[in-house]
């Protein structure tokens, strides 16, 4: 968000829209196992396709409703964490952005073909070329991006384009939350991404630029100004002769 940005108009609308919208359901607690296959001795660089990735941060202004948002993710988490070892699990917390809490989500393009398993992966976007042959893009790996509209005074969502979002926009998102095992034994909490709505993008809009300055345009050989003033000196000069031959006429007839 650049120095145009409406922050405080936003963090109004994101409140608003947060007490309008707002959905609590119980929480459960699902047990899914998977062996990660473990590479010692390798070092994994950032530009690996594995770690290729669509992510977004979010952050609510502190409002109340995002508030709830982060005591259900720590709830969450305190309720998963009896099934480690204490210790085991990671504390998670909110980062920063510009000074309010926010939350991270993401999900990867591919993950790492099992040895063990027979899967199929499913077809990708055509924007994305998968390389390599132990990497699958799966279902648990799509992203889908919708816009919200208005039709007929109920709330649709259509599909979207990744590309039509920008940093500032005013979104809802879905997400699942899974514990993850890491190299070394820990175990941490992460977001997974699957679903973006757009919901306002008025403030990105307006905020992206300062208000243009009128430049003048040339007409011609001369610029505006100066022939809408040329223009007003030629209309006065015309009054002025017809008031002198009307003088003239009056003149010679008395």
């Amino acid at each position: 968000m650049d120095q145009y940005y409406d922050t405080r108009e936003a963090k109004h609308m994101v409140h608003s829209l947060s007490e309008e919208r707002v959905a609590k359901d119980e929480l459960h607690l699902s047990r899914l196992y998977r062996e990660t296959t473990v590479l010692e001795g390798m070092q994994i660089t950032s530009d690996d396709d594995e770690q290729t990735c669509q992510s977004i941060t979010l952050t609510g202004f502190n409002g109340k409703s995002f508030d709830d948002a982060i005591c259900a993710i720590r709830e969450i988490q305190c309720t998963g964490e009896r099934e480690f070892h204490q210790g085991q699990l990671q504390e998670w917390l909110p980062v920063k952005l510009q000074g309010y809490d926010a939350v991270e989500m993401s999900n990867r393009y591919f993950r790492t073909r099992s040895k063990t398993e027979r899967e199929t992966g499913i077809p990708i976007r055509t924007d994305v070329d998968p390389k390599g042959n132990n990497l699958i893009h799966m279902e648990e790996n799509v992203v889908k991006y919708y816009r919200g509209i208005m039709d007929a005074g109920k709330k649709k969502y259509m599909g979207a384009k990744p590309h039509m979002f920008r940093t500032g926009d005013i979104v809802e998102a879905q997400c699942s939350v899974v514990f993850v095992r890491c190299k070394g034994g820990s175990v941490k909490t992460k977001l997974v991404l699957h679903a973006i709505a757009m919901v306002n993008c008025e403030h990105t809009m307006v905020g992206g630029a300062p208000s243009a300055v009128r430049m003048k345009r040339k007409v011609g050989f001369k610029y505006e100004g100066e022939a809408e003033e040329t223009h007003e000196k030629s209309k006065k000069h015309q009054d002025d002769v017809q008031n002198d031959e009307q003088d003239s006429m009056l003149s010679t007839e008395m």
